[in-house]
């Protein structure tokens, strides 16, 4: 059946299939209309008629991406002719040789569990820069090693989205972290140039991608890494500093946090110390997919209880999307918003915490932070502990500038972190505005109190 199949590779992808010969995990792309798709599908079907009884996996970030540019194409390009079998309820390709191919989506780490304990010859990621780390370790953890095949992933990305940083750092910088190998990565930069079949087929896709304002043109055409990094945002490096000492009574007093609730998107909180000379610093980060706003609720309260940095002190606000009041029917009689499900987590715990409707005036939150992350007379205003904010840096300096508003950033998947971190650099500057208002009525009355007790009013 092998040979029966006449499968077409353009050069580019041609390449790619020599350096999956020979490298555990080669990362194909870095534009738009490279053929990344295709490449896939080729390099699955081939492993699985060559090697019988394999098993492989690819994923998606959604079901319904899965559908449309996989399932579909498999469907038409193979099912139909006979080369395997689509078994729809599990999503699968079964060969006459007893190889599978497994059809999956991953929109967080809670699909993850649907994976723990697979073992699989071959794994693609494809669009890895919608995933975060932790999904590549994850399904990476999940090949297998044979006498016979060579375990082996592909993964194909362009630049921007929540993976942006660590795919650049391992495939275009070759800056590698405890337990990576450089010998097991490899990477070749695909552009729609190289992709004959979409010039000829709609000429017009290249005009459209020529004609996106920077630094989506670049990215998207050229497959330049470079122009996501810090493009709303500019994260100093000095803001990274060392966990230091806070008194326990100035943590019962000056702490905040930051929350951005998700649906169908992370959940997103911050913890905040708001320091007595108006620095701001985020002491740790928490990020997850999936779950109720009851579990994250929970987590969260219990990670604030346990953080020795703060003592296990509750902050005095909690600045969250205004979206959360919304009030939805639970029955007839009752009705119940996602923030009564931190409220009572709280309250249940004895913490005093105060929920508040967030800033949401998107411009002059991204305004703020913008100010408080750059540098103003060598420092900037807003730091960051290390150790304990990675998800903060990833999320943050992979947003980039709403080409049709250079003043906001860009709504896009990934974001939930600097939504979250605008609604506490607001609220807690608010807080500071109020706290230095304070202090001035103070001083004037007591100004007053003293110019009152030095006249001698029985001479008047």
């Amino acid at each position: 059946m092998a040979l029966e199949l006449n499968v077409e590779l353009h050069p580019k992808q041609g390449e790619a299939l020599k350096l999956l010969a020979k490298t555990e995990i080669l990362g194909y792309g870095g534009a738009r209309g490279g053929g990344k798709s295709h490449l896939a599908r080729i390099y699955l079907i081939a492993r699985s008629l060559k090697y019988p009884k394999s098993k492989h996996l690819l994923v998606r970030k959604t079901f319904p991406e899965l559908q449309r540019n996989h399932i579909d194409r498999f469907i038409s390009d193979y099912v139909n002719i006979g080369v395997c079998k689509y078994i729809e309820r599990r999503h699968q390709l079964v060969f006459p040789n007893g190889s599978i191919i497994e059809l999956g989506y991953c929109e967080g780490e809670k699909d993850l569990i649907k994976f723990q304990g697979g073992e699989y010859d071959t794994i693609i990621l494809d669009e890895a820069q919608f995933h975060r780390k932790k999904i590549f370790q994850d399904l990476r953890a999940c090949l297998r090693t044979t006498s016979e095949i060579k375990p082996r992933m592909l993964m194909t990305f362009n630049p921007g989205g929540v993976g942006h940083m660590w795919l650049k750092r391992m495939f275009i910088d070759k800056q590698m972290e405890v337990g990576e190998d450089p010998q097991h990565f490899a990477f070749l930069k695909a552009l729609v140039y190289d992709n004959p079949s979409l010039m000829e087929n709609d000429p017009e896709y290249i005009r459209r991608l020529e004609a996106l304002p920077e630094p989506m043109r670049s990215a998207m055409l050229h497959g330049d890494f470079t122009v996501f990094e810090g493009q709303f945002y500019n994260i100093s490096p000095l803001s990274l500093v060392k966990p230091f000492h806070i008194e326990e009574s100035e943590c019962m007093e000056r702490l905040y946090g930051s929350l951005d609730h998700g649906t169908t998107h992370s959940t997103s909180f911050g913890l905040w110390y708001s320091a007595p000379n108006g620095n701001m610093y985020r002491l740790f980060s928490y990020l997850n997919d999936g779950g109720t706003a009851e579990t994250h609720a929970d987590e969260i309260y219990q990670r604030l209880a346990s953080f020795t940095g703060s003592y296990g002190q509750m902050p005095v606000k909690i600045f969250a999307d205004p979206s959360m009041w919304t009030k939805s029917k639970v029955n007839e009689q009752f009705s119940r918003a996602i923030i009564d499900e931190y409220i009572d987590r709280f309250q249940k715990g004895g913490a005093r915490t105060i929920f508040q409707k967030a800033n949401n005036d998107k411009k002059n939150g991204c305004s703020l932070l913008r100010q408080v992350m750059n540098e103003v007379d060598g420092m900037p205003t807003m730091f960051y502990w290390d150790g304990y904010n990675s998800t903060f840096l990833e999320g943050m300096q992979t947003v980039i500038t709403d080409p049709n508003n250079r003043d906001i950033t860009l709504k896009m998947d990934g974001d939930d972190t600097a939504d979250e971190c605008r609604y506490g650099v607001l609220g807690v500057y608010s807080e500071q505005a109020l706290e230095r208002k304070k202090v001035h009525i103070n001083t004037q009355v007591n100004t007053i109190l003293a110019q009152r007790e030095s006249v001698d009013w029985y001479n008047l």
